[in-house]
């Protein structure tokens, strides 16, 4: 029960992320602008979706990933990912409160984007470790 919930979370979790980075850079770098209709209603449906999985990755995995014997490069990426996710999530969130003034939710919505970049790169590099570590244990025929 827990592999196929550890996989549904990975799965989820994946589709969430490629949604977000589509519906946020697309229109970002393409379109030279903020997120806006569709485009926007999409990203923060997504971006729940991605919250909760963020979380259950963090969770599911944490113990596979804690630092002692054996390769430090893919877990200190997992860590960095779950940190980064964090960062994007918070900033976002609190940017739509009324605590912050005018210049502070500028300030969190930019660090929401360069979270984005950061994580995004780190998670291109996670799945780089995690798909070399699975062809070094296939045996070759």
């Amino acid at each position: 029960m827990i592999s196929f919930l550890k996989k549904l979370v990975v799965v989820f979790g994946l589709l969430s992320f490629l949604t977000l980075a589509v519906t946020g850079f697309v229109p970002y770098f393409f379109f030279g602008g903020a997120v806006t209709g569709y485009w926007l209603i999409i990203h923060v449906t997504a971006g729940g979706f991605f919250s909760a999985c963020a979380a259950g990755l963090a969770v599911l995995y944490a113990e596979r990933n804690l630092f002692g014997s054996g390769g430090i490069t893919a877990r200190l990426c997992f860590w960095i990912v779950v940190v980064l996710s964090l960062v994007v999530i918070l900033s976002v969130l609190l940017s739509m409160f009324k605590l912050f003034g005018t210049d502070w939710q500028k300030m969190l919505l930019q660090t929401h984007l360069y979270g984005t970049m950061a994580l995004s790169l780190f998670v291109i590099v996670y799945l780089y470790f995690l798909a070399k570590s699975k062809t070094a244990q296939t045996p070759t025929k």
